[in-house]
């Protein structure tokens, strides 16, 4: 078998599965907006919707998701222009509740997770935690 013939089947069984599976990233295929917005909290459902409408064509986004209570969207292919408003949005999420989309700022005490909440919102996670001490005075966990 001639060398060429096994790069051109290689590249060829790349693009049939990406004409099988286009949303998967492997194959060079984006999430969707739809599975996007159920990555993070709803409160932040506009900052996602802003970040898509302006996405050029030829980028691919590869994860949304929360991290040390902040948006964080990875993309490839994306343009310095792009690349600056996901950046704008990343630090913009941080000042704006993650579930309703109030006003909000960073919370982590007494918590296990950094958040970022409005104050009716942290109102009502500190209420839904207490009394939840399970783990406080558990021997096993050392």
């Amino acid at each position: 078998m001639p060398p060429w013939y096994k790069l051109l089947y290689g590249r060829f069984r790349v693009w049939l599965n990406h004409i099988r599976y286009p949303e998967n990233i492997w194959y060079g295929g984006s999430i969707t907006r739809e599975h996007a917005l159920g990555s993070v909290g709803k409160g932040w459902s506009k900052i996602i919707n802003n970040l898509y409408d302006a996405k050029p064509k030829y980028t691919n986004v590869i994860t949304v998701k929360e991290k040390y209570s902040t948006l964080r969207f990875y993309c490839t292919h994306e343009p310095e222009w792009y690349t600056d408003l996901i950046e704008y949005y990343e630090k913009k999420s941080g000042t704006v509740c993650e579930r309703c989309g109030k006003p909000g700022k960073l919370r982590s005490e007494n918590r296990y997770w950094i958040l970022t909440l409005c104050d009716d919102c942290d109102k009502l996670d500190k209420e839904q935690f207490v009394g939840d001490s399970d783990h406080e005075h558990d021997d096993r966990i050392l």
